[in-house]
């Protein structure tokens, strides 16, 4: 998958404008003021920076962790650090399941991420997600969604956008997935919370926060 996410680095930006113009940016920086006072963030999949960019602004004290398997997508987001932050941004290309971390993250932020993945592969890395959470951390999530309950032209028009999306990225980079799983239910597993939801006008994406530690650990049968 690293791979085809390298082919893509240079488009990706690109790509996202000419489908969502600024709205998935918007859905990203939805709960951004929620970051201000926190002093250590892990991004997972960052893609090209637009958002590094926006929380080193908001936050002037925050040291931040990158993580993401393309090293063109580090490179790209490394990029738009201005030169006085970078003592502030560790980035590291390597896998989330590989990744290995002394520190606990006051807040993590995974967007557009969980929807690379089938529902085992998640359910195997969040008990990582939460290990690497302070207690009582917040996680940032922005996603896709698999629309059950709007209204049938809207219901229409997300399925058929979603499956030209997977389409194009199952062809161009190999993920796995052909559906978005509904992440909130494994998230309880674990042990987090939802605390915050907001639906995009018009797109099946949301932005929400979960914290890690307010909700009861299941295991399941």
């Amino acid at each position: 998958m690293s791979s085809g996410f390298d082919r893509l680095a240079s488009l990706y930006g690109v790509l996202e404008h000419f489908l969502f113009g600024s709205r998935l940016q918007e859905m990203r920086l939805m709960y951004l003021s929620q970051l201000a006072d926190c002093q250590d963030i892990l991004l997972i999949g960052e893609g090209t920076g637009l958002f590094l960019e926006k929380l080193l602004r908001v936050n002037p004290k925050a040291k931040v962790t990158v993580i993401d398997q393309s090293a063109k997508m580090i490179k790209r987001a490394r990029g738009r650090v201005a030169e006085h932050d970078l003592h502030r941004v560790t980035f590291q290309t390597v896998a989330f399941e590989n990744f290995r971390s002394a520190n606990q993250f006051d807040a993590v932020c995974t967007f557009f991420f969980w929807d690379c993945f089938e529902k085992d592969r998640i359910r195997e890395m969040l008990p990582l997600l939460r290990s690497c959470m302070k207690r009582e951390g917040l996680w940032f999530e922005v996603d896709f969604f698999e629309d059950q309950r709007g209204a049938r032209p809207s219901r229409i028009w997300h399925y058929f956008l979603l499956r030209f999306l997977y389409g194009f990225f199952g062809w161009a980079t190999g993920i796995e997935a052909r559906w978005v799983e509904e992440i909130e239910p494994l998230a309880k597993e674990n042990g987090f919370s939802l605390t915050h939801s907001q639906w995009a006008d018009r797109l099946p994406v949301r932005a929400r926060i979960f914290q890690n530690g307010n909700g009861m650990q299941t295991s399941r049968a």
